[in-house]
């Protein structure tokens, strides 16, 4: 029996597919995350249906959605507690959708920012304690699923504020002010039955309270990893990360690089891989190249075989060149300056002298026809000829309420790394959420 069913074979056959069935049995305990549910489980479930997810593992993962997930969403329309600018940065809902590619197959992904009905009161002011429950339950309830809290209190003591720092900062005016104010936020990569977790350390709150840069602040506490056993391993690649980056932030007289946060694997230390993200307002392909080979210190062929192919990407997508300033004016393609920054992130591995590059590429100001039709044409240049022939097609089935001409905001950014094993490897990021299921379901 073949249990790769699509979502079309079995509509066709009369079949109810994973998410109608689960739909029909699933209690919910209140319209939030009934409206959660109808919201992201119909996108989730195509993406596992068009990446050739088995039935099993289909279930399996709406499951998850369902169990863990869900309770830790706030209302759909409530205020997420970021600022418009730091929406143009990162995700501008607390839940968001990805999808991994690779020459013979597709992965699908999703961000969380988990909360509670303790989130903005003085008792977890940040949110804090809410992702730290969240992280315990699932440790907790999936014991063979390799989730390691090491790392996460290893650098919540010291990129996190402790509550009351929290609450003092919280009053002041400049946090308002902030790009971000997020602390903590999570990833998974759902796929083989396994379920991948990382988590994101956003230090802008810790380093407004500590009068200290956000590169010292984050370096500072990856300088500290020698402190856990086989943590060593990892200061080579960090500290080829500093020697770039802080002679562009804290010592540059006008830098346009700007330190942003980190992220790492929540597994096993010996597993684990550490990310340092940046922002880089000067958007050109100098820069890039500039970048992707940390100002010439990565000389490695596969860096070099990554950064032609970046190349390529870069020509396809055909990205306005420019001089980027945070800005929430709706994005311009005659105004360079309203459109997104760059985004890099620098991966440290156990034992490897050298970090990896990845470029992330923000797609605002252009309609969501014109980035199909480039991805289309990058995927061609790949020869991943599967890719291209499915491509619009499957956006347009994830987001059918939106007018693909006139919206600008879903295909948000498209990152891009590279290894000699793995080849091209790309990741599209969708920031918009469909709730014309939600509608429905709700009456």
């Amino acid at each position: 029996m073949d249990l790769n069913n699509s979502l079309g074979d079995a509509k066709n056959a009369g079949l109810s597919t994973p998410f109608e069935v689960l739909s029909r049995i699933f209690d919910f305990p209140d319209k939030v995350q009934l409206s959660w549910w109808y919201t992201i489980g119909p996108t989730f479930a195509k993406m596992m249906v068009d990446s050739d997810y088995s039935v099993h593992h289909q279930y399996e993962y709406l499951c998850f959605i369902y169990r863990y997930l869900l309770p830790v969403l706030k209302s759909l329309h409530a205020p997420t507690g970021k600022t418009a600018l730091e929406n143009t940065l990162v995700s501008s809902t607390p839940y968001e959708h990805s999808m991994n590619y690779q020459a013979s197959k597709s992965t699908t992904r999703l961000y969380l920012e988990p909360t509670s009905h303790l989130d903005g009161t003085i008792r977890d002011p940040c949110n804090r304690l809410a992702v730290q429950a969240f992280l315990n339950r699932i440790q907790t309830a999936l014991p063979n699923s390799g989730i390691d809290t090491t790392l996460f209190y290893f650098f919540a003591d010291k990129l996190v504020l402790p509550r009351v720092d929290e609450a003092r900062i919280r009053k002041t005016d400049i946090v308002d002010k902030l790009p971000n104010q997020m602390q903590c936020s999570t990833a998974f990569e759902l796929k083989d039955g396994r379920i991948g977790m990382k988590t994101f350390m956003y230090p802008m709150m810790k380093a407004l309270a500590t009068g200290k840069s956000v590169t010292r602040v984050l370096f500072d506490a990856l300088q500290t990893l020698p402190a856990l056993e086989g943590g060593a391993a990892y200061m080579p690649a960090i500290s080829a990360i500093e020697e770039y980056v802080y002679p562009l932030t804290d010592k540059c007289p006008s830098p346009t690089m700007s330190t942003f946060f980190v992220g790492f694997d929540m597994v096993a230390l010996e597993l684990a891989r550490i990310k340092v993200y940046i922002s880089e307002a000067e958007v050109s392909w100098a820069k890039l190249a500039d970048l992707w080979t940390l100002g010439g210190q990565l000389i490695d062929p596969d860096i070099a075989a990554g950064l032609e192919l970046l190349h390529q990407v870069w020509l396809l997508l055909k990205i306005p060149e420019g001089i980027r300033r945070l800005s929430d004016a709706p994005p311009d393609l005659n105004d360079t300056g309203t459109l997104n920054q760059l985004l890099m992130s620098y991966e440290a591995k156990r034992g490897c002298p050298e970090p990896t590059p990845k470029a992330y590429i923000s797609l605002r100001g252009f309609d969501e026809n014109i980035k199909c039709e480039r991805m289309i044409s990058i995927f061609n240049h790949f020869g991943w000829t599967k890719h291209a022939a499915s491509y619009r097609d499957n956006i347009q089935s994830y987001f059918p309420s939106f007018d693909f001409q006139k919206t600008t905001t879903i295909q948000s950014w498209l990152s891009f790394s590279y290894s000699k094993k793995t080849g091209p490897y790309m990741t599209m990021y969708f920031n918009e959420l469909d709730t014309s299921h939600t509608f429905h379901a709700l009456g």
